[in-house]
């Protein structure tokens, strides 16, 4: 039973890594041709990469300002302390 439906699985997988190929165009694959799914799997990809992209350039740019953040209270209570010792 296991091995039927070892079969079954990798027979399913062997069909959607066809068709990925045959989506991407791929030389292997007589019937490669430019489709829509091409089309989308690109667009996909892209979306995939500029969103995490965007997540790092947002998380870096954010750390730059609470840097600057931290930077500019401790400016702030070195002025203070200063005043604070002088008088």
């Amino acid at each position: 039973m296991k091995s039927t439906l070892f079969r079954k699985s990798k027979k399913k997988l062997r069909e959607v890594i066809f068709q990925m190929e045959v989506a991407m165009g791929m030389p292997q694959t007589r019937l490669a041709k430019p489709t829509k799914k091409t089309a989308e799997l690109r667009d996909t990809i892209d979306f995939v990469f500029s969103t995490l992209s965007r997540t790092r350039e947002e998380k870096a740019n954010e750390l730059k300002n609470l840097d600057k953040l931290i930077e500019e209270q401790q400016e702030e209570m070195r002025r203070l302390q200063s005043k604070l010792d002088n008088k």
